[in-house]
């Protein structure tokens, strides 16, 4: 039971599985600004000049590309390993 109230405007919002427009007018716009300073050549260039620029393209850029899915049968499989030191030889500090 939702125990909030809509706005009496509210409309029916965006269909479900219908693209989110400004994703897609972002995603256009990238492209299109990709395509002007030089497409993949470019953005190499850019990437090999700084290691920070290496980073945010790696963090930043690059995981925005990948497709996610998930999908989950209910089912968990967990491993858990322990690595401990042998009995008898103390741990060496560096």
């Amino acid at each position: 039971m939702k125990n909030y109230k809509l706005h009496p405007k509210a409309g029916p919002g965006r269909p479900r599985g219908s693209p989110n427009k400004l994703s897609r007018t972002s995603k256009e716009n990238i492209a299109w600004v990709f395509q002007e300073i030089g497409d993949r050549q470019a953005l190499k260039k850019w990437v090999e000049s700084n290691p920070r620029n290496r980073t945010i393209f790696y963090t930043q850029m690059y995981t925005k590309l990948i497709a996610l899915e998930v999908a989950h049968s209910g089912e968990v499989e967990a491993r858990v390993v322990f690595i401990m030191p042998r009995p008898g030889k103390p741990e060496e500090k560096k």
